[in-house]
């Protein structure tokens, strides 16, 4: 490689890691993280909500319960909890997310 392609591929590699590095913080002032723990962990739930088109989901864990759904833009949310049978699916609606913030929603303990 002579010294003038090395150069403009040297560039257009660093515009691109510059233009990518520059939108990072601006994503992450404006969402924010739902969390929680759902009880009782052997209900294998699946915590879910829907942000524009896109469904954000995770699975609780086995052992802990514990939940955490990442990178949600502020807004007002209704999270929906799947379950294993014999527990029952819920609904809390009115989640808020800030910017920046993690919302904590506490224990939810599912019915059977």
């Amino acid at each position: 490689m002579n010294t003038k392609t090395w150069v403009a591929a040297f560039i257009m590699v660093a515009s691109v890691v510059v233009v990518g590095y520059s939108h990072v913080p601006q994503a992450q002032t404006n969402t924010g993280s739902i969390s929680g723990i759902i009880m009782p962990p052997m209900a294998h739930a699946r915590v879910w909500t829907l942000v524009n088109a896109d469904t954000l989901s995770s699975q609780a864990d086995e052992m802990t319960g514990a939940f955490n759904l990442d990178n949600i833009p502020q807004g007002i949310y209704t999270l929906n909890i799947n379950a294993q049978s014999p527990y029952t699916d819920t609904t809390i609606v009115g989640v808020a997310v800030t910017g920046r913030q993690s919302t904590d929603i506490g224990t939810i303990t599912l019915k059977q």
